[in-house]
């Protein structure tokens, strides 16, 4: 983005520069062809010509003067709107052999060339009108304002002045809007290659960082478990009960670490690899989670129920064990263990092309104002929470990754329930060989493929 801006903001300040010295040169140039008829229409003794010539010049001077004060728009406004009536009114006066109106075809360049495309419709705008008024002047016979003609000598020298003066201002604004043109592409070809390059650096940096993060975590996490694995060691063997409880709290604290480095390699994960899917026996998916949180605290107080009517799904493992380990976590740690039936349920179902996974508690449920910020990064509902912060923002981005969806519904002192919604790819596909093999208990379950 900042290429792009550094690009396009000094092309915007040549493009002006161009158009600002063009006008300018435009106007000079115009205000030295009024003089130059002025003389040879004074000397021709014609007295209403080298007023209008002198007239002429004086207004086109007075634009370039506005422009080099700054007034650049009200400049050309006014500069242009005067030189088409002016024409129009001049060729109507001067003999049609002239050739007053050839100065139409520089005034359609000059308004192309002068106005940038912030101000389109000016461009547009003196653009018909040059050319409106030139049909008109053929189509009246240069008749727009009455018969009164003045007399000009030399008609076939004047023609000649008029179209070398018209070609030559015509000329400069084509090379103007040809150089314009050149300067664009030729920055456009350089921000291609610039961003190029820093897709391709983006590319590696990327790379680079998801193999330190991912080494990093698993090189962190290997001494980590070293660690706990010695304090248990040492819990059993001390003696001093001291000991046991500074050894206790190393081991809380290794935990914790632990967790959040677990967190760390599944966002890793996540960011880095797609979707993959294989089929999975949810029921069997469910029980193995529940048993591994068997001995959380609190855990053995709880009842866990499954309803689950979709057996078995095509869908990625890895994330969805992910997701129901952070969701049934989540649950056991923030129950209400002091009410008479504390509970943790797991509803599986498939509605409308969907798979819809429930996971519902009643524990201690979430506050109202703080619903909206659970999936944050690093957002810690309490002050006492002791997770890592990224659990439930880890479970929103690989339910986003797999093109799903989840919201929640909760009441502070009742419970809260996640709802999880994934995309099916197909349903009730047919029983392989394979399929078979892996749940031979199932004659022919319906499979669910999830997107």
């Amino acid at each position: 983005m900042n290429s792009v801006e550094n690009l396009e903001s000094p092309f915007k300040d040549f493009a002006l520069q161009k158009r600002t010295k063009l006008f300018e040169r435009i106007t000079l140039f115009g205000a030295a062809m009024g003089l130059f008829h002025f003389f040879p229409d004074l000397i021709n003794g014609t007295p209403e010509a080298p007023v209008i010539d002198l007239f002429i010049s004086v207004v086109i001077f007075s634009g370039f003067w506005l422009h080099r004060k700054g007034f650049r728009t009200v400049a050309r406004v006014v500069v242009l709107l005067f030189m088409n009536i002016i024409f129009a009114v001049y060729a109507c006066l001067m003999p049609k052999e002239v050739g007053i109106y050839l100065f139409y075809f520089p005034l359609m360049g000059i308004s192309m060339a002068s106005f940038g495309s912030a101000e389109r419709l000016w461009r547009i705008f003196f653009s018909l009108l040059s050319c409106v008024l030139l049909v008109s002047l053929f189509l009246s016979d240069f008749d727009l304002i009455g018969t009164y003609q003045i007399e000009a000598a030399n008609e076939n020298i004047f023609f000649l002045i008029n179209l070398v003066s018209s070609a030559t201002v015509l000329l400069v604004c084509i090379n103007f809007i040809m150089n314009i043109n050149e300067e664009s592409e030729r920055r456009l070809h350089i921000l291609a290659k610039e961003i190029n390059i820093k897709n391709k650096d983006l590319e590696k940096t990327n790379a680079e960082l998801d193999r330190f993060f991912y080494s990093t975590s698993h090189d962190l996490r290997s001494p980590l478990l070293s660690i706990k694995g010695l304090v248990n060691i040492a819990k059993q063997e001390a003696g001093n009960s001291s000991v046991g409880h500074y050894l206790h709290l190393m081991e809380d604290r290794a935990n914790r670490l632990d967790l959040f480095i677990k967190d760390i390699i599944d966002y890793s994960r996540n960011s880095r690899t797609e979707v993959c899917q294989e089929i999975i026996n949810m029921h069997q998916l469910v029980q193995e989670i529940g048993q591994n949180y068997q001995f959380l605290e609190g855990a053995s107080q709880i009842d866990f129920q499954n309803e689950i009517t979709v057996i078995e799904v095509l869908t990625d493992r890895s994330r969805v064990s992910v997701i129901l380990n952070n969701l049934i976590s989540n649950a056991i740690k923030y129950h209400r263990l002091n009410q008479p039936h504390p509970w943790i349920r797991v509803t599986v179902n498939h509605a409308d092309d969907n798979l819809n996974v429930v996971v519902s508690d009643n524990g201690q449920g979430i506050q109202t104002d703080r619903q909206d910020k659970i999936f944050d990064m690093f957002y810690r509902g309490t002050e006492g929470s002791q997770g890592s912060g990224l659990g439930l923002y880890i479970v929103k981005e690989m339910i986003d990754k797999m093109k799903g969806s989840i919201r929640v519904e909760s009441r502070e002192g009742e419970g809260t329930s996640f709802f999880i919604t994934l995309p099916l790819a197909g349903i009730e596909i047919e029983e392989t060989p394979a399929i078979t093999k892996q749940s031979q208990s199932v004659s022919r379950q319906h499979l669910i493929a999830v997107a």
